[in-house]
């Protein structure tokens, strides 16, 4: 928290003094080229200071007034009304500056244009990575909101049900067919009762009726990082054991139970024990296709849409986000629900 307060004073810092200052200098060089060698530096930076708080001031005014009225006018603060207020600050700009710099009108207004040009793509360059890295670092805070949701559909599951919701609801009449994923079983637990009720959950789910339903998945199932109108499969899976022998290690999903398990039979405890992680691929979200684990096999594929790290939550309901080069020993002991191992923290 103390960490996230120094960045914001520090952007503030940047926004209120350096942009201003940048600005008045490239605004004496653009004077300088154009021969108005009678304009101080000082002078420049003082009208671009006054014309970037009149113009910020303006601003905020006119973005106020559309929000207080009423209506639902919030959503008209698009991309076009964006660009229309920042066309509203150069106008500003140029009216504000000039009189300032006490010379010519048209020179003044040039010497603007020259600076805001060759400023904007300075700080365009200075920025650009920056941008990169804090929406990289905010799709990863979404991702682990996201799972957060899901955790406490699975406990609400478990709290109306008396356990989990199984990998995927069974065929009754073939044994250990699955039809569609827990996914679609978690539907009225996340807010979507009604695209829950539109399943034949008798049915595969690539029937000819279900697969109507694939292009609706939730928000909650899509990775931040995927277009909201471009994908219908999700990173979002849970660990399944294909044997099962309920004595010998394995994870908290069994392939063919038609039930999921309690969390008293978590044994391992809850806060130790993975529920869902971010697999390696995507896979069709009602499709029922998850991470298989085999206790004497290879380690699965994890990874999901963040390199190097995936997103885990945990049978208590906190999400951690782990380091793909995790210990063998230790992401084996978080994947077995009753393995009875000890968790070495220090290897997250």
């Amino acid at each position: 928290m103390q960490k996230d307060v120094y960045i914001l004073w520090s952007l503030l810092f940047l926004a209120t003094i350096i942009i201003p200052l940048g600005g008045g200098l490239f605004l004496w060089i653009s004077c300088r080229i154009l021969g108005l060698r009678t304009v101080g530096y000082v002078r420049c930076w003082l009208a671009y200071l006054a014309a970037y708080f009149a113009a910020s001031l303006m601003i905020t005014l006119v973005a106020y007034g559309i929000l207080s009225q009423p209506g639902n006018w919030a959503t008209s603060l698009s991309g076009p009304t964006l660009v229309g207020f920042y066309f509203v600050g150069l106008l500003i700009h140029f009216l504000v500056v000039p009189p300032i710099l006490r010379v010519k009108f048209w020179k003044a207004v040039a010497a603007q244009a020259m600076a805001l040009v060759a400023y904007g793509i300075v700080l365009a360059i200075i920025l650009t990575p920056f941008y990169f890295v804090q929406r990289a670092k905010a799709q990863r805070i979404m991702a682990v909101l996201d799972l957060r949701v899901l955790g406490d559909a699975m406990r609400r599951h478990a709290a109306e049900h008396d356990s989990l919701p199984a990998n995927a609801i069974y065929d009754r009449r073939r044994q250990g067919w699955p039809l569609l994923s827990w996914r679609v079983k978690l539907l009225p637990y996340i807010g979507c009762p009604d695209l829950y009720d539109q399943f034949h959950l008798d049915e595969p789910w690539d029937s000819p009726h279900n697969i109507e339903l694939l292009d609706k998945m939730p928000a909650v199932y899509r990775s931040p990082r995927d277009s909201a109108d471009g994908t219908n499969t999700t990173y979002y899976q849970v660990l399944v054991t294909e044997e099962r022998d309920y004595s010998s290690p394995r994870s908290v999903f069994v392939a063919g139970a038609r039930h999921g398990s309690r969390f008293e039979r978590i044994t391992d405890g809850t806060a130790h024990t993975l529920l869902i992680v971010e697999g390696a691929k995507a896979v069709p979200w009602t499709k029922p296709e998850d991470i298989t684990y085999a206790p004497n096999g290879p380690l699965p594929e994890l990874g999901g849409p963040f390199p190097g790290m995936f997103n885990a939550l945990f049978g208590d309901g906190h999400v951690r986000t782990i380091d793909c080069d995790i210990d063998e020993a230790t992401l084996r002991a978080i994947i077995t629900a009753n393995g009875d191992e000890e968790i070495d923290y220090d290897a997250f």
